[in-house]
């Protein structure tokens, strides 16, 4: 890697970084009456087209729940009921909070780059982080979707470093890989661990269990 000293910015994922996700009960009784394993479901949902749509905001976040709750079976109502009983088991990351925080205090750009819906913003709100990041690149939004190399561009842009000069840390292999290929310092999260290096590598002291 460069110089660790000229990083400059935090890029941080949302699902799977900044919020952890969890099969909840509430999640866990709609999967029970559609026939389907949390893992199984997971992977066909992400993959469908409606998915892809929906990333790239051509189509609305109840849209999309309601054209895949209609292939499991499922009215317009349930599949909104649903839609909100499926994040319900979803955790805030502390470390990645603290992580974020602590780059601001620091004078780093700090920025989300995620895969998201329109709705991203209000759900941000919700957990009180809408002052957290000077930028957010969300999918639906901006029309690509990771792990396009011209969406980490984007968000290096925007908060005006180069690619060379940010850290990025993200759940998917696949992205990490297409990141490091744009010149991004990429860390694929698989714990708390990976937060400890991302703050290693800008020079930060993050105080929390690895």
């Amino acid at each position: 890697m460069d110089d660790i000293k000229e990083l400059r910015a935090l890029l941080l994922d949302f699902g799977g970084v900044l919020i952890l996700p969890h099969n909840s009960k509430a999640r866990q009784r709609w999967l029970d009456r559609i026939g389907r394993e949390n893992d199984e479901f997971e992977t066909w949902l992400w993959q469908t087209q409606e998915a892809l749509a929906a990333l790239r905001g051509d189509i609305s976040p109840a849209e999309f729940w309601v054209r895949i709750g209609a292939q499991v079976g499922l009215s317009e109502k349930e599949s909104m009921a649903m839609a909100s009983d499926y994040w319900a088991g979803d955790e805030l990351n502390q470390a990645a909070v603290a992580l974020a925080r602590l780059a601001r205090e620091s004078n780093l750009r700090v920025g989300l780059l995620s895969n998201a819906y329109t709705d991203l913003r209000p759900i941000l709100a919700s957990y009180g982080l809408q002052e957290l990041f000077h930028d957010l690149v969300v999918s639906a939004i901006v029309g690509i979707i990771k792990p396009n190399a011209a969406i980490y561009r984007l968000a290096c842009s925007r908060l005006g470093v180069l690619p060379e000069e940010a850290v990025f840390v993200d759940d998917s292999r696949a992205n990490i890989e297409s990141a490091r290929q744009v010149g991004l310092h990429a860390l694929q999260y698989v714990g708390q661990h990976t937060l400890h290096t991302a703050a290693q590598l800008l020079g930060l002291p993050l105080h929390t269990e690895p």
